[in-house]
């Protein structure tokens, strides 16, 4: 549904992804809510590159008429847990070595951010570049 990479200087520096749920997930997500992934690069940390992939991850699943976002994040992983508490998600369950967390969507919102850019990509919906000048890595 959305893929967005995130580039400081012409270097990748993190990437989300967020696709539509399905029935039989492996995830344990209801069909109709989006499922999220997130990797930022430690040099880029604490930089605001996550708030902005969220941005765009959360305009397009409003656009696409998802109900939530749901992220499964492994239990030791502290930083990402404190990661989508600041981006607003909550704790939904605790299911064996992860903490699922859930956002909420409101009405839909303008998509995609000005800082983005947007093209067509032959294994997702959308695939957006957010670039990210003057930002130290």
């Amino acid at each position: 549904m959305a893929c967005t990479v995130a580039v400081i200087e012409g270097e990748v520096v993190g990437l989300q992804s967020l696709k539509r749920a399905w029935d039989g997930n492996p995830y344990d997500v209801p069909s109709g809510w989006g499922i999220i992934g997130t990797h930022i690069f430690p040099s880029a940390a604490r930089q605001g590159v996550g708030r902005d992939m969220f941005a765009v991850s959360r305009d397009a699943a409003a656009a696409a008429g998802l109900v939530s976002i749901d992220a499964r994040i492994g239990a030791g992983n502290a930083g990402g847990r404190a990661y989508y508490a600041a981006m607003g998600l909550w704790t939904r369950r605790e299911p064996d070595d992860a903490v699922c967390k859930r956002y909420d969507l409101a009405p839909p919102q303008a998509c995609p951010p000005r800082n983005a850019s947007c093209r067509v990509h032959p294994l997702a919906t959308r695939a957006w570049t957010i670039a990210l000048p003057g930002r130290a890595r």
